[in-house]
């Protein structure tokens, strides 16, 4: 039988278990609460090491899961998830690629499901968006909301002067 880790399951899926144990006792232990499947441990394994590697601890990706769910309320259509947000954040970091003390301060703005719109949709579109801030060598999530879609600029960067500097020193030494 499969060993599996259960603490990286249930912190992932947030039930109480102390133990190392075997799948089938696993089902059996939580079969009230959980349908456990091998690919369901895989996937909670999966999601908790990636979390630790992007250094986010559970306490803070349960809040933002919070946070989100709070501003999107009963919203069906252009919705986001914690993943999203975490996916968007590690590559906006690899694409400005400059140093992490000089990325301190950088903000962005990010509209996940920027569009253009047909101009006979008459109603007005809503996306949920969140806004980050860059400190002490990571992402701070600094606002999460519904707001009007946007029709271009899925990113927007709001650099500081060192972020700027160090932008212009990378491209400028390329050769």
């Amino acid at each position: 039988m499969k060993q599996i880790n259960i603490k990286k399951l249930m912190d992932v899926y947030h039930a109480e278990c102390t133990a190392e144990i075997d799948l089938a006792h696993c089902r059996k232990h939580l079969g009230d609460y959980y349908w456990i499947t091998e690919k369901t441990v895989t996937d909670a394994e999966a999601k908790y090491d990636a979390l630790h590697q992007a250094r986010v601890n559970m306490r803070e990706y349960q809040a933002l899961v919070a946070a989100i769910k709070d501003a999107e309320g009963r919203a069906k259509e252009r919705t986001i998830t914690a993943d999203n947000v975490l996916d968007w954040l590690d590559d906006i970091f690899k694409k400005i690629d400059i140093s992490k003390k000089a990325m301190d301060g950088v903000t962005v703005n990010v509209d996940i499901h920027a569009e253009a719109l047909p101009g006979a949709y008459k109603w007005t579109a809503y996306s949920t968006q969140f806004t980050a801030i860059f400190k002490s060598g990571g992402w701070r999530v600094t606002g999460i909301s519904r707001s009007a879609l946007r029709r271009k600029n899925r990113v927007i960067v709001h650099h500081t002067e060192e972020s700027k500097k160090a932008l212009i020193d990378k491209w400028t030494n390329l050769y």
